[in-house]
């Protein structure tokens, strides 16, 4: 096999994520968020096919993996906004692959964030990718504190 035709097999598939990836995503994507978010699955549902269109949110999917970040403005006066991963999850958190797979969205999601104008992309809340893997794709993590009160 030639050199150039192998690379162009290594190139992750990522694209937006769309209604049709519920049908063939769902059926693992929902029961992961259901118990991450403790929410029914009914309102996954409808969450998900809410960001399919938003663009707020970066909602990507390839083969084996679904990713989302979303873009928000931390202070009503700042003028540059922060991405925050929503979730990056891989189909078979023990298939190598699929794992590695997951890690291609944070290049995407560094991509867009840039794009924004963001200098701040908050990961590692809901990742099925290791530490390590992160690290690799955007460079040192930063560790930051937050306070919060239970109502």
């Amino acid at each position: 096999m030639p050199a150039a035709a192998f690379a162009l097999e290594q190139v992750p598939s990522i694209r937006r994520f769309d209604i049709g990836d519920l049908s063939t995503h769902g059926h693992w994507l929902v029961p992961r968020l259901t118990q991450a978010l403790n929410l029914p699955e009914q309102r996954i549902g409808c969450w998900l096919r809410c960001l399919i269109d938003n663009k707020e949110f970066c909602f990507r999917v390839q083969d084996h993996s679904v990713g989302c970040a979303e873009v928000q403005l931390v202070n009503g006066l700042a003028d540059k906004p922060v991405v925050r991963e929503r979730f990056v999850y891989a189909e078979d958190i023990d298939n190598k692959a699929h794992v590695a797979e997951a890690a291609e969205f944070y290049d995407e999601f560094k991509r867009w964030a840039t794009s924004l104008g963001a200098e701040v992309l908050i990961v590692q809340e809901q990742s099925d990718v290791p530490d390590e893997m992160i690290r690799q794709k955007l460079g040192r993590i930063f560790i930051r504190e937050q306070r919060f009160a239970r109502l």
